[in-house]
């Protein structure tokens, strides 16, 4: 993600622009926030090679009435907490291994703690971003409409996949790696992925508004 600061030869100077990316499946559209002169412009583009997409919307920042926007980073704090319980779970499994002198069980225990306490630590630092832009602009009859943006939150529904029961007879089976999937597995069959770092975030936040409602 770039942020750019441009004087153009026409002399026409570009304020700002903000560049950020969605991901859906192994499809990524990128995303450019716009101020140029007194136009506002947000474009989403995919430029792949199996499919190509432009999209455009502009409109004159004299009609511009109200901005809201935010940013704001979460954690899966639900996920981290189910697995530092697991693992004071396993933990007292390796208590009881060792105290009745089934080390092999000890060291099983052992290990799952440590897969455990590995696993909360990554969800912890896995960070969510989401971010919503609504401008509101007045046309010239006077009818307000809205411009909304809004990205991080988003979920996707293309039709979800069916597994077959010997899927489900592994995850049974092999329980740890079927915690993991009912935590983070179960998503509708899609992935989707939102990414803008946090001082593009906090700048479009602290600025958009100046920029869009110029006394």
């Amino acid at each position: 993600m770039e942020e750019k600061n441009v004087n153009q030869a026409s002399g026409e100077k570009l304020y700002k622009s903000w560049q950020y990316t969605e991901k859906y499946n192994k499809h990524e559209t990128h995303h450019t926030l716009s101020i140029q002169g007194k136009r506002f412009t947000h474009t989403a583009e995919i430029k792949e090679a199996s499919q190509a997409m432009k999209q455009r919307t502009d409109f004159n920042l004299d009609n511009v009435r109200q901005v809201n926007s935010y940013y704001g980073l979460s954690r899966n704090i639900v996920a981290v907490v189910i697995l530092v319980l697991l693992a004071i779970a396993c933990f007292a499994l390796v208590i009881a291994g060792f105290a009745g002198e089934m080390m092999p069980l000890g060291f099983v225990g052992l290990v799952l703690v440590a897969l455990f306490i590995l696993l909360a630590v990554l969800v912890y630092k896995r960070i969510k971003p989401a971010f919503i832009l609504e401008i509101e602009t007045a046309v010239p009859m006077s009818t307000l409409t809205t411009n909304a943006f809004a990205y991080g939150s988003a979920t996707v529904n293309f039709g979800k996949k069916k597994h077959s029961p010997l899927f489900y007879l592994i995850l049974v089976v092999l329980w740890p790696i079927g915690i993991l999937y009912l935590l983070f597995g179960r998503k509708g069959g899609n992935k989707y992925k939102f990414i803008m770092d946090p001082e593009t975030g906090m700048d479009i936040v602290d600025t958009i508004g100046s920029y869009l409602i110029q006394e």
